[in-house]
């Protein structure tokens, strides 16, 4: 389907700036976007945590700078909240049309990665479900 990245990987999005997503995926598509340095192109679904640390205006930021390039689905997971923050891209502008959906439960699915989808739950319980009844759910969905 394409590859997922974690936050050893720059994304650029300018020629003087760049974010380390704690995940991102490029569709095989996107692949080419791919280089030994970064990612030079737009990454299709990009994951922040939110560190109990990060001021609303730093998570701006990088909301903006998402924005700028054009990802497609932006999610932000706040563990102190026990929330996520889905931003999903709605037309053809680079920096307008996002709509924003807050989950708290229930389950989450992802629009970039068709057929991939997690409970809520599962991000924030205190003990982590067993891993192979994890991958059995995913995969039986």
């Amino acid at each position: 389907m394409g590859v997922a990245g974690g936050s050893r990987t720059a994304v650029r999005i300018d020629e003087f700036h760049s974010r380390l997503p704690d995940l991102f995926f490029v569709r095989r598509e996107h692949e080419s976007f791919i280089q030994s340095r970064a990612v030079y192109g737009t990454p299709d679904l990009a994951v922040e945590l939110v560190s109990p640390n990060d001021r609303p205006a730093a998570i701006f930021e990088v909301e903006a700078d998402y924005h700028r390039i054009g990802v497609p689905e932006i999610m932000f997971i706040d563990q102190q909240k026990q929330r996520v923050r889905i931003l999903r891209k709605r037309g053809t502008e680079q920096d307008t049309d996002y709509t924003e959906t807050i989950l708290t439960e229930g389950e989450l699915a992802f629009e970039t990665v068709p057929g991939f989808a997690l409970q809520v739950q599962w991000l924030f319980a205190a003990v982590r479900p067993d891993e192979l009844e994890l991958i059995t759910a995913l995969l039986s969905a």
